[in-house]
């Protein structure tokens, strides 16, 4: 399985889960992206993925780089610290540099009006958030924009979860199992 891990942590951060996702890297069908150290721009909406370099943006950095390693995985990890209930800035900026992998034509999928599918696969998709002070509101509003979020990306399966910092080794290993096999992926 061809497995793209996207590390929106902040640079000079860490957490443990950070830390268990790392020891991936060392499967030659994993790729692990620390995304606070990767050059993207942010997305100028401009809609030229879209209609004039279609799958592509015009915007020639890593965006282009990791939106195409994205379409062409099998499953991918989406790692961030949970603020707000949202992603960290670092991992939102990559996932608006997405839309090149789907068009600006609109369908009805799931009762709700959404963009059409550019291409015919699109991976497993598990987006995974952490908290250093449990936050039940916070956890929950991760659960819906994960939720939300998915449905542009057209995942084959998707699963998500938010881990506490203060969860011992162990059990967030067991956990990080649990959440990958929601999806079907396993590392």
């Amino acid at each position: 399985m061809n497995i793209l891990i996207l590390d929106g942590f902040p640079e000079n951060s860490s957490s443990k889960l950070q830390a268990l996702l790392l020891e991936a890297q060392a499967d030659p069908g994993v790729e692990y992206i620390s995304l606070a150290k990767t050059a993207i721009k942010h997305c100028k909406g401009c809609f030229s993925c879209w209609l004039i370099t279609p799958g592509e943006c015009v915007i020639q950095d890593a965006g282009n780089d990791v939106a195409r390693k994205y379409i062409n995985s099998d499953a991918v990890i989406l790692l961030t610290p949970v603020t707000f209930g949202g992603y960290s800035s670092v991992l939102k900026k990559a996932l608006d540099r997405m839309i090149p992998n789907i068009c600006g034509l609109f369908t009805e999928y799931q009762g709700e009006t959404h963009h059409v599918r550019r291409y015919p696969k699109y991976p497993a998709l598990v987006i995974l958030g952490v908290q250093n002070t449990a936050d039940k509101e916070g956890a929950e509003i991760f659960y819906e924009l994960a939720r939300r979020n998915s449905l542009n990306l057209y995942p084959t399966a998707m699963a998500s979860h938010v881990f506490s910092e203060a969860t011992e080794m162990e059990q967030l290993r067991s956990g990080l199992k649990s959440a990958l096999a929601q999806a079907g992926v396993s590392l």
